[in-house]
């Protein structure tokens, strides 16, 4: 197993402020940080921070500093104690060398889990909280820029990746049964409106910004990429 010892920093490479691990891509790493620091809940120096940076309409920068072999606590700790001795102004809340990097939980974990989660629903005020958060945030063009840049050139984990017939067999099995999660539900007349009224919304910023229709090029680029994805599902379907 591969670990990768990474940075976060200040936007546009700037000071040091957290050092992690991760068996992940730095590109699904990084969102998984984003992703934690817009939940509420989390009030950690980590969070704070990102969510102190993202309110200027900026992201921090994510960098790799190396590549071993095992799970990497190790290296984890000593990086941090690195840090620490230079008088970075870390946000990592521990010494570091936590987690377990490819981990599974047991079948039993799991329906405890389940069960524990299971009738559980957020609250109200709640909810208005959380729309307060996220409403009205919008990211800067040049924010956008940077993170446009930083994506150019990666690509999915699944490209170039193919299951096997014995895979596939095995998910069709595990699937069979299994009952849609949004059969026999209906979207009551209220919610309709609001999300008809929403994307409404969004058109006319569309049309506001110039944007409202895709390029020549840009629609010739998504009709060639959706004739590769039909064409090898039908292949998949013949082997």
């Amino acid at each position: 197993m591969i670990t990768k010892i990474y940075v976060l920093c200040e936007p546009n490479g700037g000071e040091i402020r957290y050092i992690g691990k991760t068996g992940q891509s730095l590109s699904r790493r990084f969102g998984v940080h984003l992703t934690d620091a817009r939940r509420l809940n989390l009030t950690s120096h980590l969070a704070n921070w990102l969510r102190s940076i993202l309110s200027t309409g900026h992201l921090p920068a994510i960098l790799l500093i190396g590549e071993i072999e095992g799970d990497g606590c190790k290296e984890e700790i000593a990086w941090i104690a690195y840090g620490r001795s230079e008088g970075w102004r870390l946000v990592n809340g521990t010494d570091g060398g936590e987690g377990a990097l490819g981990h599974k939980v047991s079948k039993e974990a799991r329906e405890k889990i389940s069960k524990a989660l299971k009738g559980r629903c957020i609250s109200e005020e709640r909810k208005i909280k959380i729309g307060n958060f996220h409403r009205g945030r919008h990211m800067s063009v040049e924010s956008r820029r940077k993170l446009s840049e930083s994506r150019k050139g990666i690509l999915p984990w699944t490209t170039g990746k193919h299951l096997s017939p014995e895979t596939r067999f095995k998910i069709s099995e595990s699937n069979k049964g299994n009952i849609p999660q949004m059969k026999g539900k209906h979207f009551s007349a209220e919610i309709c409106k609001k999300m008809s009224n929403g994307i409404k919304m969004a058109w006319k910023k569309r049309q506001e910004l110039g944007s409202n229709k895709a390029s020549f090029e840009t629609r010739k680029k998504m009709s060639e990429t959706h004739k590769d994805i039909w064409a090898k599902r039908k292949q998949l379907k013949v082997a």
